[in-house]
């Protein structure tokens, strides 16, 4: 979860601008996550890694499937 301290840019972003933007990533996050298809114990679907994160991401999937 990101933690946002609105006293860095208090003055150039409203609380509300704040809210809006978290609430926006949220409903993105659960929209993807729903789009998941669940069969017994599976859960599959489709991911995208940023380039920079791909090593870390297949080296983590690799350990789930030991």
């Amino acid at each position: 979860m990101v933690n946002f301290d609105t006293r860095d840019f208090a003055e150039e972003v409203s609380l509300f601008t704040v809210y809006r933007a978290f609430v926006m990533q949220q409903k993105t996050i659960a929209m993807v996550v729903n789009k998941f298809k669940i069969k017994e114990t599976l859960i599959s679907g489709l991911v995208w890694v940023p380039a920079k994160n791909s090593e870390e991401f297949i080296m983590k999937k690799d350990t789930m499937n030991n």
